[in-house]
């Protein structure tokens, strides 16, 4: 589906083959892959609870609406 867009972020890749992210999460990694903040975008994601807290204070850094981000 089109609509959709997923990326990974992993601490240590399993195998040299890995070309998703690596590491921490940034705003950087963020707003390069994902489309700038707008009311019609939900934003989710899924870590533990260290990172997820992370992440969801990025969204809001970034200017993307807290109401519309998702964590799991």
């Amino acid at each position: 589906d089109q609509r959709f867009n997923i990326k990974y972020t992993v601490d240590k890749p399993l195998t040299n083959s890995w070309n998703g992210f690596v590491g921490y999460v940034t705003k950087e990694m963020i707003q390069k892959v994902f489309p700038s903040p707008s009311n019609d975008i939900l934003m989710t994601f899924c870590g533990n609870k260290a990172m997820r807290k992370l992440v969801f204070d990025l969204f809001e850094d970034i200017g993307y609406n807290p109401k519309l981000t998702g964590r799991f």
